[in-house]
């Protein structure tokens, strides 16, 4: 983020920490579609325009099994995980409803790697 720790925001922080679980996410879905391919595998996908996925951050580091070493790294930094956790704003898609519940299913499914 080019700031020294004791000058940057807690928006700083945040950032830099999705920045870094982006990095980490993109790389896990270049494997994914490297296996797709060499699988020829079939693709489940769901077209909604109402779903509330909710905040992605903690989802991913969860997923990637993260959580507890970025947890001791930023409290390495003086930060609570949870507090940058806070920082991170619903993506209001939609409603909920019907879509909400598909989005809970393919969030599933990917958490434990079905295609």
């Amino acid at each position: 983020m080019g700031r020294l720790s004791r000058s940057a925001t807690l928006n700083d922080f945040y950032t830099a920490l999705a920045l870094t679980v982006r990095d980490r996410v993109l790389k896990q879905g270049v494997h994914t579609l490297e296996t797709y391919t060499e699988r020829d595998a079939r693709v489940v996908a769901y077209l909604s325009a109402e779903f509330l996925p909710g905040p992605h951050l903690a989802n991913n580091m969860l997923n990637l099994g993260i959580m507890d070493q970025t947890r001791q790294a930023m409290a390495g930094l003086g930060m609570n995980l949870d507090t940058l956790l806070e920082q991170e704003e619903e993506p209001g898609l939609g409603n909920g409803g019907l879509g909400r519940l598909a989005s809970c299913y393919l969030d599933s499914l990917a958490s434990v790697e079905i295609p």
